[in-house]
C-alpha cells in the first residue's frame, strides 16, 4: 500500500481496472511510470496538456490527520518557496550592487591614474620651464659681462 491515495490525476488508466492479476502489474507499472516517460503521457502526443503538481482542490481537515498533514506540508513547501524566491531576487540584487560598486571603483582608479599622469606630465613642463630659465639667465649674464668694459 502506498503512503498517497490514488487518484485520477497520477496514474494511467489502465491500473483503475484491479483484480488479483494486475495488482502485482499495478505496483510495477507505477513505478516504471515515474522512472521513465512513455510514449502515450508525452506531452507532444497527448491532445491536452498535462496536469503537473497537485490539483487545487478544497481538502476536509476536520477528521482526517493525513489530510492535516499534508496541507500542512503543502502550506509550509509554498511559504518555503516564496523565501527561496525571495532570497534570490536578494541575491541578485546584491550582485547588481556588486557589480556597479566594481564598476565605479575600476573608474575611480582610472580617473586617479589619468590625474598622476597629467600631474606628473605639468611636474615635467615645469621642469624643463625652469632649465630653460636658468639656461636663458646663464646666457643673459654671460651676453651682460662680454659688453661691460
Amino acid at each position: 500500500s502506498s503512503l498517497f491515495p490514488m487518484t485520477a490525476w497520477s496514474l494511467p488508466a489502465n491500473l483503475f481496472v484491479k483484480t488479483e492479476e494486475t495488482s502485482s502489474l499495478m505496483m510495477a507499472e507505477t513505478q516504471s511510470n515515474t522512472t521513465q516517460s512513455s510514449p502515450c503521457t508525452s506531452p507532444s502526443s497527448s491532445p491536452r496538456p498535462l496536469k503537473r503538481g497537485r490539483p487545487q482542490q478544497e481538502i476536509e481537515d476536520s477528521g482526517d490527520a493525513g489530510s492535516q498533514r499534508r496541507k500542512h506540508r503543502r502550506l509550509y513547501a509554498r511559504e518555503y518557496r516564496a523565501q527561496m524566491r525571495k532570497k534570490v531576487d536578494e541575491v541578485e540584487v546584491l550582485r547588481q550592487s556588486v557589480d556597479l560598486l566594481q564598476r565605479e571603483r575600476a573608474l575611480s582608479e582610472a580617473r586617479r591614474v589619468e590625474q598622476e599622469m597629467k600631474s606628473l606630465q605639468l611636474e615635467r613642463l615645469l621642469n624643463e620651464a625652469s632649465q630653460r630659465e636658468a639656461a636663458l639667465t646663464s646666457v643673459l649674464s654671460q651676453f651682460i659681462m662680454s659688453t661691460l668694459p
